[in-house]
């Protein structure tokens, strides 16, 4: 079975996973995460920091998002439930 997993990684906090069974839920969850930390909108906004690059999508990822300009971020990842 395939799942998606939030993985909000905050430098000054622990790191939080999210389970889904839904990609386009854990996405709309992640965006949500992603607006509710963000300090300044603009950043969210930058495009150049939250696109999957080639490497990423071979790892998985199918979404991710800076939050601020310290590099915290959010992101979900496709994985297999054994």
């Amino acid at each position: 079975m395939e799942i998606f997993i939030i993985i909000e990684e905050d430098r000054h906090a622990d790191t939080q996973v999210y389970p889904y069974r839904r990609e386009d839920e854990a996405v709309i969850y992640a965006q949500h995460l992603a607006h509710v930390n963000c300090d300044d909108p603009a950043v969210l906004l930058d495009e150049a920091g939250n696109i999957l690059t080639e490497a990423m999508k071979e790892e998985g990822w199918v979404f991710y998002c800076r939050y601020n300009i310290e590099g915290d971020s959010i992101r979900v990842v496709r994985r297999e439930l054994r």
